[in-house]
Parts: structure tokens; sequence; C-alpha cells
């Protein structure tokens, strides 16, 4: 899991609990700016700045960055031959491949 970032939250960035629920509508609780607030399925929570639910232990409710799940599609090619570019979608691929590509392959990953 990414630390939690204050920053990014309250710019609107993706944030999680420890244990995977999505938190929304964060902002800072008070003027002083030491505790946030944000929601959890329609119920109201409150962290420290630092997106810990309690002092000096952890809980299922501290706070994470959310990872962003993105896909592509590429071509592959034969030793020698350089790779294609990621595509968005599959038939972007196919449309831009050579007679040498071997396949064309989804690729998934987090940020």
């Amino acid at each position: 899991m990414k630390p939690f970032d204050i920053d990014k939250a309250l710019k609107g960035d993706l944030v999680v609990t420890r244990r995977g629920e999505e938190v929304q509508q964060f902002t800072w609780l008070d003027c002083k700016r030491k505790s946030i607030v944000g929601v959890i399925d329609d119920e109201l929570f409150t962290w420290y700045e630092d997106g810990t639910f309690l002092e000096n232990e952890d809980s299922i409710f501290d706070l994470f960055m959310g990872t962003v799940k993105h896909e592509g599609w590429i071509n592959i090619y034969g030793v020698g031959e350089s790779c294609s570019l990621m595509h968005e979608t599959k038939e972007d691929a196919l449309a831009s491949k050579s007679d040498s590509c071997v396949a064309t392959v989804k690729v998934e990953w987090e940020e």
C-alpha cells in the first residue's frame, strides 16, 4: 500500500483504508489543520493529519493512497525487432501491427 499523502488526498486522489474501503469527501476538520474528515459508505470519520485513525496503534481505518489500475495493448515482435507502443485498445494495436508481429497482448499495471 502506498503511504497516505494529505496534499494528494485533498486534491481528490484515491484514498483507501487499510482494509481497502474507498474514502471520499476529504476536508480539514478544524482551522488548526490537525485532523481531517472523510466519508466511508455514508458514515463520517476523522483522522489525524498523517492518516492514522488511532494514536500509537494500527487500525483497519488507517489511510493509504489507492492505486489506479491501467491497461493497454502492445504488439510483440521477434528478437532484434523493435517493440510497439502502448495502445489504448486491442483494435488500435491490431491496426498498427506489421507482418512480423508475433502476438498482440493485453498489459495491466497499477500506479
